[in-house]
């Protein structure tokens, strides 16, 4: 029979003896209870310093109890759908060996920056990445059949998070740190070669809707100088160092990918971190 450990806390609560009855309860000896045949294991907060924002992540505790429970130290944990990397995360931390497969760049890019905060040493990890857009003829391939695939790629490329709503005019959110204080720059990605004025002026609307003090441009091709007007109109942000930011800020695809240029903003928060 496999029994878990009696807490020392109900150890102190209910004072027994071995194979005795007390207060009409029949207490086991030392060698534990009988597990329940559930975990009771919380979901992962809205600010917990964990969440990624990947849809399907689970919770640390979660894969520490299941790798504790099905391995020792020094042997290999697999995972072939490792998604945002929780199991990785939690494996090394348990001194495990580890190897992670998905299926989408993405998911990559995510447990990349994760492990970045957990590892001084990552340049040393063995990153295979079959599938990713290699070059700007990949990337343009990929915005061509994968728009929404694209869309995700890049913003997660320059730090942002994806919006997964359906909501016209955010594509996705970069979170930076101001004064102490965590602060929104809104994200629109476009990959047409003609971009009017007034695609910035509507973006500058839902910036004063969403109340986000910067505004982050994606451009497949360099802004034109309707935009680029456009933009300067709005003004700067000035952060409490007296730093100043253009509000709007353009950035194109090949900056991204071949300079791996960010956006200009005070103090970026990589995704996931709280």
């Amino acid at each position: 029979v496999i029994r878990i450990p009696i807490s020392i806390a109900r150890q102190k609560r209910i004072k027994y003896k071995d194979n005795q009855f007390k207060s009409g309860k029949a207490m086991s000896n030392n060698l534990g209870k009988i597990p329940e045949d559930y975990w009771n294991i919380s979901i992962i907060g809205s600010t917990a310093k964990e969440r990624t924002g990947y849809p399907t992540q689970k919770p640390e505790a979660l894969l520490e109890r299941i790798i504790k429970a099905s391995s020792n130290e020094g042997d290999i944990v697999l995972d072939p759908f490792c998604g945002c990397g929780t199991a990785l995360i939690v494996a090394e931390k348990l001194k495990r060996k580890w190897i992670g497969i998905d299926i989408t760049y993405l998911a990559v890019d995510v447990l990349k920056n994760r492990l970045q905060k957990l590892l001084s040493n990552i340049e040393d990890i063995n990153f295979i990445e079959d599938g990713e857009p290699g070059g700007m003829a990949g990337v343009k391939h990929m915005a061509k059949y994968d728009k929404k695939g694209f869309e995700k790629f890049i913003i997660r490329k320059i730090g942002g998070v994806p919006n997964e709503k359906l909501d016209e005019g955010v594509d996705g959110y970069l979170f930076f740190k101001d004064g102490g204080k965590d602060k929104i720059a809104l994200i629109q990605e476009t990959v047409n070669k003609a971009v009017s004025p007034d695609k910035v002026r509507d973006f500058r609307g839902t910036m004063n809707r969403e109340e986000a003090p910067m505004g982050i441009f994606i451009t497949m091709y360099e802004p034109t100088r309707g935009m680029i007007k456009e933009a300067n109109g709005m003004g700067i942000y000035k952060d409490s160092f007296g730093n100043e930011y253009p509000k709007m800020q353009f950035i194109t695809v090949r900056n991204i990918i071949e300079e791996e240029k960010k956006p200009y903003v005070p103090q970026l928060k990589p995704h996931g971190d709280k």
